[in-house]
């Protein structure tokens, strides 16, 4: 303001980038939640009228434990920790390179 920016430019070049770092880390704490979301489910609603409440963590722990076949509940779970990885990978490595500069 002091400047001469008005609102637009004030919201552009001064808000949003502040808000970037949070609303990123706030994205994926939120991403690594609903990949863990398996005992809220479980507890509720043991997978759902059927399997409509499945996710991968559910499953996991149908084929591993319910089903005994162990490999197939090993895969699941590789399946999950890559997805787990690639959303706080790219994280990290942006928040780290961030903080030398």
């Amino acid at each position: 303001m002091v400047d001469g920016a008005n609102a637009w430019q004030l919201y552009r070049c001064v808000v949003i980038p502040q808000l970037v770092k949070p609303t990123l880390s706030a994205f994926v704490v939120l991403m690594v939640f609903s990949l863990k979301a398996f005992d809220f489910i479980w507890i509720l609603s043991r997978g759902g009228p059927g399997t409509s409440t499945y996710i991968l963590a559910v499953q996991m722990y149908v084929e591993t434990f319910a089903k005994t076949k162990f490999s197939y509940g090993a895969a699941i779970a590789t399946i999950l920790l890559l997805m787990a990885l690639a959303v706080v990978l790219p994280y990290l490595y942006w928040s780290y390179r961030g903080e030398k500069k």
